[in-house]
């Protein structure tokens, strides 16, 4: 019993860790802007959320910006991360 108890504290903690890294919030004067992660180099077009696996083929430096800093640039949502149900 106590095993089972542990295992579902352990769950849950790490599902609430988990659900925090989803987007990444940074805050500015009175808003809270969501920010991104975006690949500097000059073929890259997406930006990504935390957790994606598609910045693994990045061979420059990754940047993290906000979403709205990400549209200006003309960067479109990661197909991998971003996917319609």
């Amino acid at each position: 019993m106590k095993r089972i108890l542990t295992l579902s504290i352990i769950s849950l903690m790490t599902a609430s860790l988990y659900a925090g890294v989803y987007f990444k919030e940074h805050q500015t004067n009175a808003s809270v802007e969501t920010t991104v992660l975006v690949c500097n180099s000059t073929g890259a077009y997406a930006y990504h959320k935390y957790e994606c696996g598609g910045l693994k083929r990045c061979k420059a430096t990754v940047s993290e910006i906000t979403l709205s800093e990400a549209k200006a640039k003309r960067r479109k949502a990661c197909k991998k991360c971003y996917k319609k149900i």
